[in-house]
């Protein structure tokens, strides 16, 4: 990666940290871009290069939470445990790892406009999570989960 392209990622990385905290704490709502880009400490404009919005922003936040998801039911020879306390354990170190995420996630529930935007996303992913829980639960011996 070259030092430009290095420079990129961490600038990005810090806007997405930084909404993502802002998010969970005022609200999506009350959370304006030049606030993201005041607390990040960049100008609008170079804000405006990585993220043509505050939607993006937020698209962007959700995009990274949904591979930590994915991520939270992947196997691991070495952990030991079936499947299902395998993934219980990952929910917990994600959840306790990731509180400006769940924070976000449940304030923005209830604000229509937002979850409309996410709604397909977010229903993708509920039936990923479903669909591998019941599949952990199936392998740890359940006839009907």
């Amino acid at each position: 990666m070259s030092r430009f392209q290095e420079k990129r990622e961490i600038s990005i990385n810090k806007l997405v940290d930084v909404a993502l905290r802002l998010f969970a704490l005022k609200g999506y709502e009350a959370t304006s871009i030049r606030n993201i880009a005041n607390e990040a400490g960049m100008s609008l404009g170079l804000l405006y290069n990585y993220f043509k919005s505050k939607d993006e922003l937020l698209e962007e936040i959700f995009r990274r939470s949904v591979e930590d998801i994915h991520n939270s039911f992947v196997q691991s020879p070495g952990q030991g445990g079936s499947g299902i306390e395998q993934h219980i354990r990952q929910t917990v170190k994600l959840l306790k790892e990731k509180q400006d995420f769940w924070r976000l996630l449940h304030g923005i529930r209830i604000q229509s406009e937002v979850v409309r935007k996410l709604m397909d996303g977010m229903q993708q992913q509920t039936a990923f999570i479903e669909d591998r829980i019941r599949q952990n639960l199936v392998e740890a011996g359940i006839p009907s989960p």
